[in-house]
């Protein structure tokens, strides 16, 4: 795991890519006190696809796909920063959360089938 320097401070730098390798790979993502550049975003993984029961009303109203990305991975991220978007409106198998961690850019859960806590701070 090839990390860059703590910034000023005390927070870990740590890439985007390595986040999604550690999808991809279905291995457990596990970061606290960082900061996380780059985008987190399901369009750049290469993972399984999986029909989902959705609605009428979630099919054409809020025009959620039908077919999904599956992420086996269980996801923690506690007490950081994440500088880039976040799209991650796939299933997730196992737990997510991102409990003290600040987001900076665009979030999308949309249709997404967790439970997650957000902490948003004004920046």
């Amino acid at each position: 795991m090839e990390r860059e320097a703590q910034t000023s401070d005390g927070l870990i730098e740590v890439p985007a890519s390595e986040i999604l390798a550690k999808i991809e790979k279905g291995e457990p993502v596990e970061y606290e006190h960082v900061i996380i550049e780059g985008n987190l975003d399901q369009d750049q993984l290469d993972l399984p696809i999986d029909p989902i029961d959705r609605t009428l009303y979630e099919v054409v109203v809020l025009k959620l796909p039908e077919v999904v990305k599956v992420i086996k991975s269980s996801i923690s991220i506690q007490n950081s920063e994440i500088n880039g978007s976040v799209n991650l409106s796939c299933v997730f198998l196992s737990s997510v959360s991102f409990n003290g961690t600040k987001f900076h850019k665009y979030i999308d859960f949309k249709g997404a089938n967790l439970e997650i806590l957000l902490i948003f701070e004004e920046l």
